[in-house]
Order: structure tokens, then C-alpha cells, then sequence
């Protein structure tokens, strides 16, 4: 199972590359309440910038789908 250090990293990397259908291929879920307990040790400093990124992921997917109906 890969951290969420790892999964920060490869939401920015997503984010960088620029890649459109990687990013429409992501499947993405927030860490809520009830789950933060599943968590690693390591992984609780991570929970809200993980969160951030899922989130920010998700309303530009939404963005290029609305787009991609406008072309």
C-alpha cells in the first residue's frame, strides 16, 4: 500500500505533465473522519494536503469534461 507522501507526489505529477487522460483516469476518494484511523503514523501530517489535491483534482477533471462538450 503506498503512503500518502507517494500519492501527494503523484497528483503533482499529474498536475505537471499536463497529462488529460491520466488525470480523467484517476480515481479519487477524500480521507474522512472514520477512515483517519486506518492510517499509518507517518501518514496523519499528510491527511489534509492529500486532501487538498484530491479535491483540486476533482474540479479540474469536472472542468475538462464541461470543456470537452463545448468543442
Amino acid at each position: 500500500m503506498e503512503t500518502l507522501d507517494i500519492k501527494i507526489n503523484k497528483m503533482k505529477q499529474y498536475i505537471n505533465t499536463k497529462d488529460i487522460s491520466a488525470i480523467n483516469k484517476l480515481k479519487l476518494s477524500v480521507i474522512k473522519d472514520n477512515n483517519k484511523y486506518n492510517l499509518n503514523e507517518d501518514d496523519f501530517k499528510y491527511i489534509d494536503e492529500y486532501n487538498y489535491y484530491v479535491k483540486f483534482l476533482r474540479n479540474l477533471k469536472r472542468y475538462i469534461k464541461s470543456n470537452d462538450k463545448k468543442i
